[in-house]
Formats: structure tokens, sequence, C-alpha cells
């Protein structure tokens, strides 16, 4: 299991609108009920130094 170091929602212009920190997590959550509706980037890197990019659509 990868442990999570930092998030990154990024919405769709590019503009990282939060950057969330971790230390050491194996499943965090984090809020997005302040976002308007859109299409959103998630980066996600890991202690080890990988990172992992998804989508997600906020209605």
């Amino acid at each position: 299991m990868n442990h999570i170091n930092s998030i990154e929602v990024i919405d769709n212009a590019g503009k990282v609108i939060d950057m969330l920190s971790f230390k050491d997590v194996t499943n965090p959550t984090i809020n997005i009920n302040h976002l308007k509706g859109g299409v959103y980037h998630l980066s996600v890197k890991t202690i080890d130094g990988k990172t992992q990019n998804s989508l997600f659509i906020k209605e």
C-alpha cells in the first residue's frame, strides 16, 4: 500500500486550487464542498516520489 505525501486539486485551467500535505497516510479524505461545479484533476504524490493523476467531476 502506498503512503500518500500530498494531494493537489487542480482546476481545468491548470490552477492549483488546494494543496494538502499528509504525513504517512494510506487513505486520506479531502473536502470538495467548496469547489464549484466542473472538471478537476487530482495529483497524488506518495512518499516514495511516485505521482498518480486522475480526473473527477464536481456537479
